[in-house]
């Protein structure tokens, strides 16, 4: 493998943690009151759903789908981290202030959260809250919120114009307003579904509920991500420019555990078939790898574990032709990795 392959692929190996290492901070305490940009402040996967399945509710009774928040989104998932670790307990109030239904004078501890947390949205914002003592889902959440006559009526409200979306555990909030949000709304690429990890503990290889997403997309010179769709076994050009993007979904028995996040990928030369095995250290340093587990040198060590990563794997060119086989994932103590099982495949022609 030449130079310049090796820089790619180291590339595409480290970048999926330093996103989501160097542009947020894992805020806790004060800080989520406090802090610019957090672990958590965008639309996440099952956030994303949640907002699919609301504005298909509303378009049963003729209402316009309402436009998705980067701020009242941040906002929603700033308080959702604030009732599970700050409070403990379902409500409408902060950590740092106190709101009481019957009280007008407190009121403004909702309605301001966006301006106190330093967000540009200009308006007051209204909140809809649940939490529940099992898992909430996507679908679990919505359809609550549908019960319930007082969540239903703000869910079909025709006059909102912004829409933020927060879930935490076992908190997921909602946040309306009737201003329109400065802020383009986020967009997250539909990325081929890969299905259940897998677990490798010991030489046994075993079922994981870890699930994954991730796709390729070579974009052609004037084209944007917005143009295409990201596709599993995929064919790419050297010219192409080329996006790997991924998702996981951590098992929810291993959130707030502490593991190495790795990725690992294997290259296969297109005449010989010869396969090679890499790993990437947290000094960037690429290595072979001989896919014994406790010898897989990880980017970042003893991170807390959240529930969701959506991570920017690589966008760049590849120079040599091949096929790529890329994993990511995280490793446990006692060396078990969690893995993809499905790998993101793609050919460079």
């Amino acid at each position: 493998m030449n130079k310049r392959l090796t820089t790619s692929l180291a590339t595409i190996l480290v970048s999926c943690v330093a996103t989501q290492a160097d542009a947020q901070t894992e805020c806790q305490g004060t800080q989520l009151l406090m802090a610019k940009k957090c672990v958590g402040d965008g639309m996440e996967p099952k956030e994303m759903k949640i907002y699919e399945l609301i504005n298909l509710y509303r378009a049963q009774f003729g209402l316009p789908a309402i436009l998705q928040s980067p701020s009242l989104t941040l906002v929603a998932n700033r308080h959702v981290r604030d009732l599970d670790g700050n409070l403990g307990v379902v409500m409408n109030g902060w950590s740092s202030c106190v709101y009481d239904p019957r009280n007008h004078s407190t009121w403004n501890c909702m309605w301001k959260a966006p301006q106190r947390l330093g967000t540009s949205y200009p308006g007051n914002g209204y909140e809809i809250t649940q939490a529940s003592g099992y898992k909430i889902t996507a679908n679990s959440a919505v359809d609550e919120w549908q019960r319930g006559s007082y969540s239903n009526s703000m869910l079909l409200n025709p006059t909102w114009n912004a829409l933020g979306i927060g879930t935490y555990k076992n908190y997921a909030v909602l946040w309306f307003g009737n201003e329109s949000d400065p802020m383009p709304p986020m967009e997250m690429p539909k990325l081929p579904d890969l299905g259940y990890g897998q677990t490798i503990d010991d030489g046994h290889v075993l079922p994981s509920l870890a699930m994954f997403r991730g796709g390729a997309l070579g974009l052609p010179q004037g084209t944007t991500v917005g143009q295409n769709k990201f596709e599993n076994q995929a064919t790419v050009t050297t010219k192409d420019l080329v996006s790997l993007r991924g998702t996981l979904l951590v098992d929810s028995a291993h959130v707030g555990k502490i593991a190495d996040i790795v990725a690992y990928a294997v290259f296969t030369h297109p005449t010989t078939n010869e396969q090679s095995f890499y790993m990437m250290d947290d000094n960037v340093i690429i290595a072979p790898w001989n896919q014994r587990i406790s010898e897989l040198t990880p980017f970042t060590k003893k991170v807390t574990l959240q529930r969701v990563y959506d991570l920017e794997l690589y966008e760049g060119r590849f120079a040599t032709p091949g096929s790529f086989k890329v994993f990511f994932g995280y490793r446990l103590p006692q060396n078990i990795l969690v893995a993809n099982k499905q790998p993101i495949e793609f050919t460079v022609k």
